[in-house]
């Protein structure tokens, strides 16, 4: 076996031994279901949605669904290997980010304890975002890039012509490309400006790879509408969805960690390699995560790369004054005994998870707080179409009732919904206000509400002489409106 057969190999297996832990830390995202159905109205039907059929409030007209080959990915494999698929495709990809992210540290720096260190911290983080959703995609097509960048920057200047069709697939995968695109510019930015690039004429390639990669923006199958809805979505301020909203408390302990402390560490005198590249688009994560908090998986993929630049000169020069502690952690056996920890551990965990699996079915344990009986009682009863339900259950409900019934919202957002409208079903849910429901998807018929147990609005409903119960589980209740004499 080669040195790089070897090497590549033991990457592999590292990394399999860091994400074991977290290969069933991880449900179904209320978005999950959304995207299978647009997915599998591709796999049936061989063309993409374009107009709604599962909500009696969305937005009337073409609707863009961008990020269809992430959705035929996950369709595909659902329809055709199930949860099993699922969850196989989930850490597959989260592999090969963890396995690309260390070969990255590995070239930055010899030391293997540091370099696993650094991927097990950075692991952790992203088990929680990695799940079944084409944003996972936009993670491992970032660090790829990132790895073509580093390849370029070793001399291998060909490769990186594979950046357009990565950037190809990247636009129809996930809105994620966006960041593709700025890796792309400031890199060619940061390149042009050296003096190695003024000395080998580097200039001209750069430029028509970009003229290249901004032309493949038009091969998507939405045409001209592809850049309206981007336009909308980055103009919209997404006050009351979770995963839009911006940094708060203890998570900036986090930012720092990741964002601040490289930052100032690549200043210290004497540090590592200052690569422009990633100072900048760390700086531009920083500010998109507190923004919006989703980025911040960005902040911890880009700081731990400047960490392991500013990190390792103390490191070498702690070796070559000889330092206990750095002699020891630097030895081959501590690299063995936390390597062989991390292996022990991971085990552990897989087969804790793993009987937990088997005691209730993969499918129970993926998708707890989903209305499982509610649906099934829906589904043997003819009522609706008109449905008002809590906004998370919006995809379930719509992968699973369209179009015999039809939803109020889901997580499709601005793809699908106004904005003002979004806002306000998602705080009229908050607090309970049935009026305010009523108001904000009138002048619509409303046909059942399903609320969650003990919600504010259930009580409201119970209490609302135009309303009565017609089904009750441990999730959820469901009413209809009460029968005139």
């Amino acid at each position: 076996m080669s040195v790089v057969a070897r090497r590549v190999s033991g990457v592999f297996l590292l990394s399999l031994i860091l994400i074991l832990p977290y290969t069933l830390q991880f449900g179904a995202d209320p978005d999950l279901w959304w995207h299978l159905t647009v997915g599998d109205s591709i796999l049936q039907n061989g063309e993409i949605l374009r107009f709604d059929h599962c909500s009696f409030t969305a937005r009337k007209g073409e609707i863009v669904y961008h990020e269809w080959l992430g959705e035929f990915a996950l369709a595909a494999t659902f329809a055709n290997f199930g949860w099993d698929g699922l969850v196989v495709l989930r850490n597959f990809i989260y592999l090969g980010i963890v396995s690309l992210l260390l070969l990255l540290y590995l070239r930055r720096s010899s030391q293997l304890f540091v370099s696993t260190l650094m991927a097990l911290v950075v692991t952790m983080y992203l088990a929680m975002f990695i799940n079944l959703r084409p944003h996972s995609l936009s993670y491992a097509l970032t660090v790829l890039l990132l790895l073509l960048f580093d390849t370029y920057d070793r001399g291998q200047r060909r490769l990186l012509w594979f950046v357009p069709p990565l950037l190809l697939i990247w636009v129809n995968t996930h809105g994620g490309f966006l960041l593709g695109y700025t890796m792309l510019f400031v890199k060619v930015a940061v390149t042009l400006l050296s003096k190695r690039a003024r000395s080998d004429n580097r200039g001209t390639e750069l430029l028509a790879l970009c003229g290249v990669s901004v032309l493949l923006l038009v091969v998507q199958p939405h045409g001209l509408s592809f850049f309206s809805y981007l336009v909308t979505e980055l103009g919209a301020r997404h006050e009351h969805i979770n995963e839009w909203v911006p940094l708060s408390g203890a998570q900036y302990i986090h930012w720092g960690i990741f964002g601040l402390l490289p930052l100032i560490l690549s200043l210290v005198r004497g540090g590592a390699r200052r690569d422009p590249f990633l100072l900048a688009m760390l700086a531009l994560t920083m500010v998109g995560s507190a923004l919006h908090a989703r980025f911040f998986i960005l902040v911890v993929i880009f700081g731990s790369l400047v960490l392991i630049d500013t990190i390792i000169p103390f490191w070498e020069r702690s070796r070559t004054n000889r330092g206990k502690l750095t002699l020891l952690f630097a030895s081959r056996a501590s690299s063995f005994a936390l390597i062989t920890t991390l292996a022990l551990f991971g085990l552990l965990q897989c087969a804790s998870k793993t009987r937990q699996v088997a005691s209730i079915g993969l499918e129970q344990y993926l998708t707890p707080g989903y209305p499982h009986e509610t649906v099934r009682y829906l589904q043997n009863e003819k009522l609706g179409p008109n449905i008002i339900q809590p906004f998370n259950w919006g995809g379930y409900f719509l992968y699973h009732l369209c179009p015999r019934y039809l939803v109020a919202a889901d997580g499709r957002n601005l793809i699908a919904y106004d904005e003002s409208f979004i806002e306000q079903y998602l705080v009229a849910f908050r607090e309970g206000d049935l009026e305010m429901v009523k108001r904000v998807v009138s002048p619509e018929r409303i046909d059942l509400f399903v609320t969650e147990r003990r919600s504010v609005l259930e009580n409201n409903l119970r209490q609302d002489q135009n309303w009565r119960e017609i089904y009750s589980d441990e999730l959820a209740t469901v009413f209809a409106p009460q029968v005139t004499q």
